[in-house]
This record gives C-alpha cells, structure tokens and sequence, in this order.
C-alpha cells in the first residue's frame, strides 16, 4: 500500500482512500511499521489544505504534527497558479495548488458577448467549493494570467461549473 500511495500522491481521491487504511494501521504495537507509514506520509503534507477534514485529522495522527506546523487548512489564494494547457485538440487552463502541484480548477471555455465574459470551469478536488473556484480563476486566470484585459470589455462575468469526474 506504501508504494501505491507513492506512486498514486497526486490523486487526491487515493490519498483520501488510503489515509483511512494507514490511520488504522498505525494503532500496531510494530514501531517499525508505525515509522515506515509515517515516512510514506510525510510527502503528503503539502496537500493537507486541499484534504477533507477527517483526512486531514488522520495525516495529522499518522505523522504526528503540533497543529500551529500544519499548513493552513484552507489555502490563500495566492498558493496557487495559473497556466495554459494543450492535450491533444483540446486546450484549456489549469489552476494548480503550487506546493501540492495538484490541479484544483479547469477553465475548459472563455468567450466574450455583448459586454459579458462567459466562463466554464470543472473542479478537479471534491474539497473545492463553487465560491473559492471563482475566486481563483478571478484572481489567478483573470487578473494575473490575462492581466485584467477581460474586465476593461465587459461588464459582468457568467461562470458555469460542469461536472468533472472528480466532482
């Protein structure tokens, strides 16, 4: 399971998953054990913001961190980044949590019409609410990546969320 949750880390949902396994796994009496679960979940710190809140117990209890070293448990806006992406025929822009390099907002479309700037977006993180999403992409796509030219044009913003599998 440690080498699964290794090579899965950039899968929230596997992390999800497993940390319920470890935190049980480490009420053995092994030390040894114990200590080789918390090396195997060290590397997940940095996704401690973008958990759920029993995951985000369960990390804490398995490695275990004094709360005031924890990351914060809800993340700054300006954690995170903003770039375009091209696969295949498809482009779109990711928003992605820097520390975790996890993606946790996909504007899959952009499109300006009579004074309004419809936006399409997907998030990729069950922990994502529909709010801090359109924060993100206001701060992170709107502002930084496009430099603020999008609102000079328009006069309201549309967002529509579609479901993503992740979500």
């Amino acid at each position: 399971m440690l080498a699964f949750l290794a090579q899965h880390a950039g899968s929230l949902q596997v992390v999800e998953t497993l940390l319920w396994a470890f935190s049980a796994a480490l009420g053995t009496h092994d030390e040894a054990l114990r200590e080789r679960i918390r090396a195997g979940l060290r590397p997940l710190l940095p996704l401690f913001p973008l958990l759920q809140t029993t995951s985000q117990t369960f990390l804490q209890y398995g490695l275990p961190i004094p709360e005031n070293d924890l990351p914060k448990a809800r993340p700054d806006r300006s954690e995170f980044r903003a770039y375009f992406c091209e696969s295949g025929a498809d482009a779109y822009i990711s928003i992605e949590h820097i520390a975790s390099q996890c993606e946790m907002v996909r504007v899959v479309s952009m499109t300006e019409d009579a004074g309004t700037l419809r936006i399409t977006y997907a998030i990729s993180v069950l922990t994502c609410h529909d709010r801090f999403a359109r924060e993100l992409i206001s701060y992170t796509v709107l502002r930084d990546l496009c430099e603020d030219r999008y609102r000079a044009h328009n006069e309201q913003i549309e967002y529509t969320r579609i479901r993503s599998s992740a979500s």
